[in-house]
């Protein structure tokens, strides 16, 4: 069975596809399911249920035994996670048979869905989205309301985002980034190398904080700025170390001493753990950057399209199934 042929397979039983995901309600609980694998072979299906709170430990290990031999389940927050795992072969009726034992359990030990809404916190939700990762019952209003706030800022950021009043912020961010660690050196004669994960993160939000165009600039911007203000900050901890010791202020000299081979070479040597931390703030900048105006509106239209009022979600459950 192929991905397409599987598709087709959870349509004609009330879900609704969305490429590789189908959003479906079972025997009144709402739940995602993420085909995984190549397009012409699903390797592996991941079954994603929103609770009402988080499960007891003795609910969890009933759970996990129950899914022994059909899938392995994990939690996250509120958040049921089952990888089924099957031939391809089998994958309709085995498929069926856990979807059937899982939903079983959790009516019969009244398990209840979440019946908040995740944006607001309130009860009594008219409609179903996936939204953070799952199919669940919202407020037709607050997911509407969240996604008009998107789209709006999106339109305002294209409208006027600014790349030079971006670099602008990004380069007075790098100064407050680097500020921290300057002072450190100097005060107590150390670097602590987490203060340089500051760096790439102040760049960022700089450069966000001046309007800066949310695109694969801002991320070139930030990793090169990133590494121009860590061989800065160990500039400006030569001059001051200098000056401190000899009341002298050689920023000519210090300048050309970065271009003799040995000391860039030992200076390269000694950041060891500062460049790791300073590549874990480049990598999380990196992640929030990602989520660019052309990525932001896509996820909006995704989310839009899987929105549903409550009494209009139909599903057919899987209970009859011999199949």
């Amino acid at each position: 069975m192929n991905s397409s042929e599987w598709g087709q397979f959870l349509t004609t039983r009330g879900f609704q596809m969305h490429d590789m995901l189908g959003c479906g309600v079972i025997d009144r609980y709402p739940l995602s399911v993420q085909l995984v694998g190549k397009p012409a072979l699903i390797s592996s299906i991941i079954v994603k249920i929103h609770l009402a709170q988080s499960l007891k430990k003795n609910y969890r290990k009933e759970i996990k035994n129950l899914m022994k031999h059909k899938g392995a389940v994990s939690y996250v927050g509120r958040t049921l996670q089952m990888v089924v795992r099957t031939s391809h072969m089998q994958y309709p009726y085995e498929f069926s048979q856990t979807v059937i034992a899982l939903v079983n359990y959790l009516t019969t030990n009244n398990i209840q869905e979440s019946l908040q809404c995740p944006i607001c916190g309130q009860f009594d939700p008219d409609g179903l989205a996936y939204y953070n990762g799952v199919y669940q019952k919202v407020h037709l209003s607050c997911i509407e309301s969240l996604l008009d706030k998107r789209e709006a800022d999106v339109a305002q950021n294209e409208k006027n985002g600014n790349l030079l009043t971006g670099l602008i912020g990004a380069l007075l961010g790098g100064l407050v980034g680097i500020l921290p660690s300057v002072i450190t050196v100097m005060a107590a004669n150390h670097i602590y190398a987490i203060l340089f994960v500051l760096i790439p993160l102040c760049i960022y939000y700089g450069y966000r904080l001046f309007r800066g165009k949310m695109n694969n600039v801002a991320i070139v911007l930030t990793i090169v700025l990133s590494v121009v203000f860590l061989f800065l900050m160990e500039y400006l901890v030569l001059v001051l170390t200098i000056h401190q010791d000899y009341g002298m202020w050689l920023f000519a000299d210090c300048f050309k001493v970065f271009f003799d081979p040995e000391f860039f070479g030992e200076m390269i040597k000694t950041m060891g753990m500062s460049a790791l931390f300073l590549v874990i703030g480049i990598v999380y900048s990196w992640s929030q950057i990602s989520q660019n105006n052309k990525k932001t509106s896509t996820s909006v239209q995704f989310t839009r399209s899987t929105i549903k009022p409550i009494q209009d979600a139909g599903y057919t459950p899987f209970k009859n199934e011999n199949a």
